[in-house]
């Protein structure tokens, strides 16, 4: 009769080093958990070697800076790391409609006293694009009366519900093409939690163009037409561009920029 003790004995080494050889990384780490004795077996650098060589060439290749680094511990950065850098950011804890637009326009001259036209946009009134790009439309049907000059001062603030912050997304010159259309746009600050250096930028610009219809109550005199001739804010596109795609930021993108201000 077979002694039952004996089938209770553990596998012999030579069978246990042959299964190491075939087992793959994760399962070889979770073995070498299991005891001591396993631990010896399963962590010898002989056996992690060529793992760590063929996923990671150049962090196996610091073992030649220091040679007493296992290369267990080297392929265990590696796949840190790695991981790190698929890691998706958070979502945004701020909202389209946690923020309020407030846009100010007036004539780009010193001491000028021309007609300032302010426009306050909800977050909550915003129609977002299909596929939830940051960037946004804006139609006045009455329109918002400004003074018809060829340069303007554009300072476009983003203000938090309940005027609990307040940023200054662009604050910028520009011209009014002919055909009732002005364009400004600005590079975005740099987040300062990123990077202290004003430099490196955001990788974000602030786009804000105007559309403009004429409207001329003049009458009378041409000094007096001239005087008193005016034109209407009747469009507004508001949006952030990735300065890599030069295309319109996804609305987390926007909104995780926003939350680093406000």
């Amino acid at each position: 009769m077979q002694d039952v003790s004996a089938s209770r004995h553990p596998p012999p080494w030579e069978v246990v080093a042959l299964v190491a050889q075939s087992l793959d990384p994760k399962t070889l780490a979770m073995a070498s958990c299991v005891c001591k004795s396993w631990f010896s077996c399963f962590s010898t650098d002989h056996r992690w070697e060529s793992i760590c060589r063929a996923e990671f060439p150049s962090v196996s290749n610091l073992k030649l800076k220091d040679p007493s680094v296992p290369y267990r511990t080297l392929y265990s950065l590696g796949l840190s790391a790695a991981k790190r850098r698929r890691q998706v950011p958070p979502k945004p804890t701020l909202g389209l409609s946690d923020l309020m637009f407030a846009i100010e326009i007036v004539e780009a001259a010193p001491q000028s006293t021309s007609k300032v036209a302010h426009l306050l946009i909800s977050g909550d009134e915003l129609e977002t694009t299909e596929h939830a790009l940051f960037n946004f439309d804006v139609a006045f049907a009455q329109g918002v009366e400004v003074d018809d000059v060829e340069r303007l001062k554009v300072v476009w603030n983003v203000v938090l519900r309940g005027w609990k912050g307040v940023f200054c997304l662009m604050e910028c010159e520009g011209k009014v093409v002919a055909g009732g259309e002005g364009w400004f746009s600005a590079e975005a600050a740099a987040a300062g939690c990123c990077c202290r250096e004003a430099a490196a930028g955001s990788g974000l610009t602030a786009d804000l163009r105007l559309g403009f219809c004429r409207d001329d109550n003049g009458g009378g005199d041409e000094k007096k037409r001239k005087r008193d001739k005016m034109m209407k804010v009747v469009k507004v596109s508001m949006g952030l561009l990735s300065n890599a795609s030069w295309r319109y930021a996804c609305m987390d993108d926007g909104l995780r920029y926003l939350q680093h201000f406000l």
